[in-house]
């Protein structure tokens, strides 16, 4: 009978989905839609926009990458700019479902004049990928499992300056590493080799792949 240690996986391969996110974005009236621009690889929400960044994305941003946002407006920024109250940066925990307030709270970080830009048909937010995370270096990529918001504060109309809105760009960075299978094992017959593992609770997890080989591999 062939040895099974010789067949069987050393690695089980994790599928990650994304759980249902903790805070939505707002949106404002006088903002009619906002764009990001992350690298390709990364995935990015059809419906909402939320930008998802794991380990890997976040080692490769964290050097000199920076993120761009278009926030479109229905006015001209540039001959209303009293209508921009302010630009700010947050991050919130994703068991989270409180509504932050950047005016009168302390959790938001103003967006340095530097960068952003106010465009004849929005604002226009350039920033360092490292300054949203706060991040130093790469090895700081880790663990993060927060929703970080670019928002964009606006008066709620032309007429009326005595209230604001909000409008959000997300970007989900979940660089905590699931929790792997327990009890592990194996047995193999002439014909069939049968594992068995208990599946973690972590609600990142969305299915295993169970890879074999024919020949010895170390690791994984």
């Amino acid at each position: 009978m062939t040895d099974f240690r010789s067949m069987i996986l050393t690695t089980l391969l994790l599928s990650l989905s994304a759980p249902a996110l903790a805070l939505d974005s707002e949106t404002a009236d006088l903002v009619t839609s906002y764009t990001i621009e992350v690298p390709k690889s990364f995935r990015i929400d059809e419906d909402d926009g939320t930008v998802f960044v794991g380990i890997a994305g976040c080692n490769s941003m964290l050097a000199n990458a920076r993120v761009s946002v278009a926030f479109k407006t229905s006015f001209n920024p540039q001959s209303n700019p009293t209508v921009i109250e302010e630009l700010d940066v947050f991050s919130v925990p994703r068991d989270s479902t409180a509504r932050i307030d950047c005016i009168t709270g302390d959790l938001c970080q103003k967006i340095d004049t530097d960068d952003y830009d106010l465009t004849a048909t929005g604002v226009l937010v350039d920033i360092a990928f490292a300054d949203i995370l706060a991040a130093a270096d790469v090895t700081d990529c880790e663990p993060f499992d927060l929703e970080f918001f670019i928002r964009l504060i606006v008066e709620a109309s032309l007429t009326d300056s005595t209230a604001t809105e909000n409008a959000d760009a997300k970007i989900v960075v979940d660089t905590t590493r699931p929790a792997s299978p327990s009890g592990l094992t194996a047995a193999a017959t002439e014909n069939a080799i049968a594992v068995e593992f208990e599946a973690s609770a972590d609600p990142d997890i969305n299915r295993y792949f169970v890879y074999w080989s024919s020949s010895p591999f170390d690791g994984g």
